[in-house]
């Protein structure tokens, strides 16, 4: 199955995803998921997602890019995060890596 960069949350991994933002709204909308930002390795992902958190961004790892029973995945990480939170979460990535703008996932 293709990579698709938006994706319902019906097709993501609930239980990765932080306190109850995988859940929709009370009209009953899914959460439209977006890759933000791909981190260099998990670690990494793990950081700028605890920073989002800090932010009240909801976001949560790529459950197709981690390998849990191996440990930590040291090849990149997508982060994802709510399709309308995407412009706050690259300002925010963009403070925290310094620069004035955050690759889309998937850019060279």
């Amino acid at each position: 199955m293709p990579f698709s960069a938006a994706r319902s949350v019906k097709s993501l991994n609930r239980d990765r995803v932080p306190s109850d933002s995988h859940r929709a709204d009370e009209a009953g909308d899914e959460v439209q998921w977006i890759a933000a930002v791909t981190a260099p390795d998990q670690l990494t992902a793990e950081m700028w997602q605890q920073i989002m958190l800090q932010e009240s961004i909801p976001s949560m790892l790529d459950p197709h890019d981690t390998i849990s029973f191996l440990g930590v995945s040291a090849t990149p990480v997508r982060l994802l995060v709510p399709l309308e939170m995407m412009a706050r979460a690259k300002e925010v990535l963009a403070d925290i890596q310094g620069s004035p703008s955050i690759p889309e996932a998937g850019d060279a």
